[in-house]
């Protein structure tokens, strides 16, 4: 072999061997649950820890289970869609039911829409569908490019944002700060504090228990502090006092021409499958009232009583009690939301 080509092959693999060293460990880990098979992506109570793409799990637990549960009803959303239980819902369901979260990190319209056709086309059943929604749901018909949590997962997309989605995955890994702080949290098995820096937020300190089957979060332990006193301390308090309330605000129209495409999908898709569809506007506890345009667009397409308006201000958002942020309502809101709802609603397509 020519030596200046030996000396260059050399060369190469000195220089690839941090890449391949890297590469390596990447797999081996997998700190993201993105490259293997998990029939449970949170095994054990969680305290913590790497953040998944949400988006991702959930197609994926469909994908794992969907033969052995025959899943037929679907709550979908953003993450506040997470604290709806799956045992209330059930309540107001037929008993063959079976409920899956099927809910992604900062869901838009486009991933919500992707999902619901995802499961249509791979011959999948829509029994009953449970959608929660906001304006920053109703209006982004774009998935992120560069956010590893609300990128659109690899299930629902084509190629090229596929190997996008596995390489953003593999970029961060590679970022010095969160290297190191994956490598320290792998080996004591500790979440400390650097790791959740308010402005790196490398990992996720929310604690809760999960069901594989149900892909649900159970937020007891959250609650647990609630009960014992301890949960909202001054720091939390001074959040909610801190962030501005607007009961007197309306958001802007969320709807358009691409985003009412999307819903006409789902119109079409729910209507094939005779689909029992309820969309729940959330209560925010910012108290801006969804527009009213966009709640008569979905309900003219999606049925006059099965939309319900939870925006603007309510007995919810008047006390922060009832939230764990100013993000997030607790579930004893959302079960109140679905008593609301299902107290006067038909389960009839």
């Amino acid at each position: 072999m020519n030596r200046d080509i030996l000396r260059f092959i050399t060369r190469l693999l000195f220089y690839s061997l941090p890449i391949l060293v890297l590469t390596a460990i990447y797999l081996l880990i997998d700190p993201f649950k993105v490259t293997g098979h998990y029939d449970n992506f949170y095994p054990g109570t969680t305290n913590g820890g790497v953040a998944l793409n949400q988006g991702y799990v959930s197609c994926a637990v469909y994908q794992n289970f969907v033969q052995k549960y025959h899943y037929d009803s679907f709550i979908f959303g953003n993450s506040r869609s997470l604290y709806y239980p799956v045992a209330k819902w059930e309540q107001y369901l037929d008993s063959c039911s079976t409920p899956l979260h099927m809910s992604a990190s900062s869901e838009t319209l486009l991933g919500l829409t992707r999902k619901i056709e995802w499961i249509d086309k791979s011959g999948g059943v829509l029994r009953n569908v449970l959608i929660t929604a906001d304006n920053n749901l109703l209006s982004n018909v774009e998935a992120s490019k560069t956010d590893r949590l609300a990128m659109l997962p690899p299930q629902l997309a084509g190629t090229i944002d596929a190997l996008r989605f596995q390489f953003q995955s593999f970029h961060v890994f590679m970022m010095p700060q969160f290297f190191f702080a994956v490598i320290d949290y792998t080996i004591s098995g500790k979440l400390k504090p650097y790791m959740i820096h308010d402005r790196q937020k490398l990992m996720d300190e929310d604690m809760f228990t999960y069901d594989a089957v149900h892909n649900e979060m159970n937020f007891s332990l959250m609650e647990k502090k609630i009960a014992d006193d301890v949960f909202y301390d001054q720091k939390r308090i001074d959040m909610f006092m801190d962030f501005p309330q607007s009961p007197d605000s309306i958001s802007p129209v969320a709807i358009g021409e691409r985003q009412m495409e999307l819903l006409q999908s789902i119109s079409s898709i729910v209507k094939k499958h005779h689909t029992n569809i309820v969309w729940v506007i959330n209560p925010l506890y910012d108290q801006i009232r969804i527009n009213p345009a966009d709640v008569a667009t979905l309900k003219k397409l999606f049925g006059e009583n099965n939309v319900f308006d939870f925006s603007g201000p309510n007995k919810w958002n008047a006390d922060y009690h009832n939230y764990y942020e100013t993000a997030h309502y607790r579930p004893i809101v959302a079960c109140e939301v679905l008593d609301s709802i299902y107290r006067h609603h038909s389960l009839k397509p």
